[in-house]
């Protein structure tokens, strides 16, 4: 009989951790003052990972990605560096503060810096080589569209 590659899982252990990691959520819920309705604050987290990480991914794999496949690998790194600059100097000079975990600031920025905001970065370079139109004004509108959707997000909670 074969073994799996990682092992059983003990299902013990796993409600164990998901125990541990709702325990540090509350608990930073606790500092906020907002203990009562913890499980809908970490339904709403589950949200903003879904919209801002797994989406944009999907959408580029399945969009982008045949149309020109060096352009991830190419744009996307840079956007990572760019994003991540720019919300910790952001965030440590007290600009913006993210939800939901306030105390640990990269954590809570950690699905827009790696899926939102580079995906947008590799659309705009893709539209830059693709239409005839000037650059500056497809900037544009990448900018305001990555505005208009934070102030989604801000509206969202």
């Amino acid at each position: 009989m074969r073994r799996p590659l990682l092992g059983k899982i003990n299902p013990y252990t796993k409600n164990k951790f998901m125990l541990y990691i709702d325990r540090i959520f509350c608990s930073q819920m606790d500092t906020l003052g907002k203990n009562s309705g913890c499980e809908k604050e970490q339904q709403n987290n589950m949200y903003f990972i879904i919209i801002a990480f797994i989406i944009p991914w999907l959408i580029v794999l399945l969009h982008l990605h045949p149309k020109d496949k060096k352009l991830i690998p190419l744009i996307g790194p840079f956007g990572v560096v760019v994003s991540f600059l720019t919300n910790e100097l952001g965030l440590y000079f007290g600009f913006w503060e993210v939800y939901p975990f306030p105390d640990s600031k990269t954590i809570a920025t950690l699905p827009f810096n790696l899926g939102l905001f580079p995906i947008l970065g590799c659309y705009m370079i893709f539209f830059i080589k693709k239409r005839m139109t000037h650059p500056y004004f497809v900037v544009f509108l990448a900018t305001l569209f990555t505005t208009i959707l934070e102030f989604i997000f801000v509206l969202m909670g």
